[in-house]
């Protein structure tokens, strides 16, 4: 049952609604009205804003027309939907034009920045490149390598300390690349210290080229020789090292190894003329004295006795 039933009483109630001259009896009625469906919630609001059009205050209302006030009041809630659904229109439109604009802009992003050809890599403990290359880092070293690595080239550059262990490719040289030199290598195994203020290589296995960027200077450095940078003079030392990673041997006369046994482990190695010129093909980097000794008697087929720190080949 609708609470009125002629129009032009009901805007009438509505106006005096608005302006607050209904009792609190009324007033709660018109609310109750106004929430019963949405056309009536609307008409209500429609004479609000056509009050507020008006510049009515709250006061007795002005003889008006009631026929024309409803025609506007219907016109408005005619409207509503309309320009409700030309909004929503609108905003699709942006949407999709914002849409459209971010795929271009990332379209265009894309071609006009090409990626980076290299790639940066923070070795944690070892890292193996495409070419089959080995690299062993200290913490915090940085590496980095062509994408192109073992296709067109085998270029590196090096941040930090690591060990390389390179195999050999005639037609694609490997190179490490450093701000203060540039190392050359067939097939090796070495290691490098570059920082800002040290530069050092040390050569384990076969045999490098290391050139000063800064100058056109270069030598050669084989197996149990390093080189380090001299600031004073801007060049390249040359000296002789020992250490335990140099304790791989391939095809290696065993007097040469009892050499390296002695200046890295303390290891004194002795035997007969023809026993020490017998060449093995041995790893003794972590190996103690008697996985030596145990290791020597298997490849040599000879009984290697132990007395305190030194191995007798019998």
């Amino acid at each position: 049952m609708q609470l009125f039933t002629e129009e032009d009483q009901l805007f009438e109630h509505l106006t005096a609604y608005c302006l607050g001259e209904l009792s609190a009896e009324e007033m709660k009625a018109v609310e109750a009205w106004a929430m019963a469906n949405k056309t009536h919630q609307e008409k209500l609001e429609a004479v609000k804003q056509l009050l507020q059009d008006t510049a009515w205050e709250n006061t007795s209302a002005p003889h008006i027309s009631v026929d024309n006030a409803w025609q506007k009041v219907n016109s408005s809630i005619q409207e509503s939907p309309r320009l409700k659904s030309q909004n929503i229109h609108w905003y699709q439109v942006a949407a999709a034009a914002a849409v459209l604009l971010v795929c271009c802009w990332a379209i265009y992003f894309r071609n006009a920045i090409p990626a980076s050809p290299w790639i940066t890599a923070q070795i944690k403990d070892t890292l193996y490149l495409p070419d089959g290359s080995m690299v062993v880092a200290k913490q915090g070293a940085q590496l980095r390598y062509h994408r192109q690595f073992g296709k067109e080239n085998r270029e590196v550059e090096l941040d930090g300390e690591a060990i390389f262990d390179v195999p050999r490719q005639t037609e694609h040289p490997f190179h490490l690349r450093t701000a203060k030199a540039t190392i050359t290598v067939l097939g090796t195994r070495f290691s490098v210290n570059n920082t800002t203020d040290n530069f050092t290589v040390k050569v384990m296995e076969g045999a490098i080229k290391a050139s000063l960027t800064a100058h056109n200077s270069a030598m050669i450095l084989k197996r149990g020789e390093m080189a380090s940078y001299q600031h004073h003079t801007q060049s390249l030392l040359k000296q002789a090292f020992v250490d335990s990673t140099m304790l791989r041997y391939y095809n290696t006369p065993v007097k040469d190894i009892a050499k390296d046994l002695q200046a890295t482990k303390q290891i004194l190695l002795t035997g007969k003329d023809s026993l020490m010129n017998t060449k093995l093909t041995v790893d003794f980097r972590y190996s103690n004295i008697v996985e030596i000794k145990r290791t020597l008697e298997l490849l040599m087929g000879k009984k290697v006795e132990q007395v305190g720190q030194k191995l007798i080949i019998q």
